[in-house]
């Protein structure tokens, strides 16, 4: 019995023996996964960084590009002046233009008015000759 029992121990410790081996290969397949996935997550945290630079300098220059248009629009408002003015000055233009267009009109009718009286006058002159 003792012979029976002897060989049943030594088949459960060859038997413990290969799970043990079995389980630290697997343990050192699992911790060999951890540290390609730990490289891996270092490599995508670092293309993640570059991306995040990218990023922020992509928003700075925007942001620095809307700066100076709007620097530039208040420079040019401020340069330009008040629409008012330019409103008061088409008016004045159109003024001007209406004054010169009637002066114009009045010249044809006082012009037409020359003819009709020197065209009466030489009537009369040839009636009186």
């Amino acid at each position: 019995e003792i012979v029976a029992w002897e060989g049943r121990w030594e088949a459960a410790k060859q038997e413990f023996a290969r799970e043990r081996c079995d389980l630290q290969r697997q343990v050192h397949e699992g911790q060999s996964k951890v540290r390609d996935m730990e490289q891996e997550v270092a490599v995508l945290r670092e293309q993640q960084r570059a991306l995040d630079r990218d990023r922020n300098e992509a928003i700075r220059s925007h942001e620095k590009e809307v700066g100076d248009l709007n620097r530039d629009m208040a420079k040019e408002r401020l340069e330009r002046p008040p629409l008012s003015e330019y409103h008061r000055a088409c008016r004045a233009y159109e003024e001007e233009i209406n004054s010169l267009r009637a002066a114009l009109q009045a010249a044809r009718v006082d012009g037409e008015a020359r003819r009709d009286l020197d065209e009466q006058w030489r009537e009369r002159v040839a009636v009186a000759e």
